[in-house]
């Protein structure tokens, strides 16, 4: 597996990482501000040295520098050089042996002269009329600028380890909270899934608890599924598994080799059907064992239902499920009659289920439809209805296939018919037009008149 360059650097500690990191960004802020502090202290340093060739300027005693000896210093120590000049070019004295750069610009300059740069400042003297130039060698003003600036910046150097001693103490301090819940957790025992609990846990840490006892209690869950699972896989094989013993016993004490077959093969159908039993429960077993499965998803029963009732009669045609509220169940039984009398079935299972549930009661409720004593819908004083539960199915065949099998018919769908009158959402047309209009193409349907209908 590889490793981030970042890892790899810093290594696996999340506290030697944070610390690096955070001497790293100090680090780069202190170069960073050392750099602008010496840029400001270089810029300073080179007016302060302006200032003080412009007042040595001013200060020299001109009529006396030119009663001294020229070129008596060979070298001076800021290496600053006077020279006196008249107005034509004549140089009259120079407190340097070397030759010095020549200005002809009053006042502040820069001078090249050889291979060197140099600073001066140039004035002529009003009351003799000559001119007074102080110039100063730029490396010479550089050094002496760049040991000032450097000579700042010692105690921002002195500081940085300093600061990398609290920000290591910090860094430790503000993780003792993790180091506490990681030895909490290494303390507990494997069966104990209470919450893990901190005082005064800070907020970053608030996720890392609420995940981990959540974590718990999923699994409180799963081990409370896994005690009723077996308790339930004990009670499920209780009884077939007692069957299969009396039908051995059965088949051991048979005298007639009839009645051994008999009991042979009833036998066979307990060890199939106790077979079958296993082969679901660890079907949920690994089911339940599966990761990421929610237990509190919503898992819709109608294909669900739809496929165990098909199963359980050995219904090969079409399935289908109506959702319709409270006419879902005619729906059915008319959709049915449809595939019959078109050729598509011979036979149909037919029929639909209505089960309680807080939320019908409470919209029944909510729209005073509900009764507050007892269902009576043919009074006239009647107060709602009683919400309730319950369930019909029947088996709707073709006439000729029935009577072919002879079976007992109960009665006859002779017509069926849809219609919607568009009008609200619950409450039927005033003049009922949706219904008038259903009942005259069922009996259109049916070939039959109004008149025929005697209830």
């Amino acid at each position: 597996m590889s490793r981030s360059p970042l890892r790899a650097l810093f290594g696996s500690s999340l506290q030697r990482r944070l610390v690096l990191a955070l001497l790293a960004i100090l680090l780069l802020g202190g170069a960073a501000a050392s750099l602008g502090l010496y840029v400001v202290a270089m810029r300073q340093q080179g007016e302060i040295f302006d200032e003080r060739l412009r007042a040595l300027s001013f200060n020299l005693p001109v009529e006396a520098m030119l009663e001294m000896p020229r070129g008596a210093n060979d070298a001076s120590a800021d290496g600053i050089v006077v020279q006196v000049w008249r107005t034509d070019g004549t140089l009259l004295w120079t407190s340097e042996a070397q030759p010095a750069p020549i200005s002809t610009q009053i006042g502040m300059a820069d001078v090249e002269y050889g291979d060197e740069r140099w600073r001066s400042f140039t004035r002529v003297v009003l009351s003799s009329g000559l001119v007074l130039q102080v110039t100063q060698s730029l490396e010479v003003r550089e050094r002496r600028a760049a040991a000032e600036a450097l000579r700042l910046l010692v105690p921002l150097l002195v500081l940085v380890p300093v600061l990398a001693l609290l920000t290591g103490w910090l860094v430790s301090h503000q993780l003792g909270p993790l180091r506490k819940l990681a030895a909490l957790v290494q303390a507990r025992a494997a069966h104990d899934t209470t919450p893990v609990a901190l005082d005064d846990p800070p907020r970053e840490l608030e996720p890392v608890l609420s995940s981990l006892n959540d974590l718990l209690a999923r699994q409180v869950q799963a081990s409370q599924r896994q005690r009723e699972f077996l308790a339930d896989v004990a009670h499920e094989l209780r009884t077939p598994l007692a069957a299969v013993r009396l039908q051995a016993q059965r088949a051991s004490r048979a005298q007639a080799e009839v009645d051994r077959r008999e009991a042979l093969g009833a036998l066979q159908g307990g060890v199939e059907r106790s077979t079958h039993l296993v082969a679901q429960l660890l079907s949920l077993a690994r089911s339940e064992s599966i990761p990421d499965v929610s237990m509190d998803r919503v898992v819709p029963l109608e294909p669900l239902l739809r496929d165990v009732v098909a199963q359980r009669f050995g219904c090969q045609g079409g399935a289908m499920t109506f959702v319709n509220a409270c006419a879902a169940g005619n729906y059915a039984v008319g959709t049915g009659f449809v595939r019959i009398r078109s050729g598509q079935e011979s036979m149909t299972l037919v029929g639909g289920a209505d089960p309680f549930s807080r939320a019908c009661y409470t919209i029944f409720h909510r729209l005073n439809a509900s009764s507050a004593t007892d269902c009576r819908p043919f009074d006239q004083h009647r107060e709602g209805m009683v919400v309730g539960e319950g369930a019909a199915m029947l088996v709707l065949e073709e006439y000729e296939h029935a009577v072919a099998r002879g079976a007992h018919i109960y009665a006859e769908v002779s017509g069926y018919a849809l219609a919607c009158d568009a009008y609200h959402a619950t409450a039927p047309h005033p003049e009922g037009r949706g219904a008038v209009a259903a009942m005259q193409r069922a009996l259109q349907v049916a070939g039959l008149q109004p008149d025929d209908i005697d209830y």
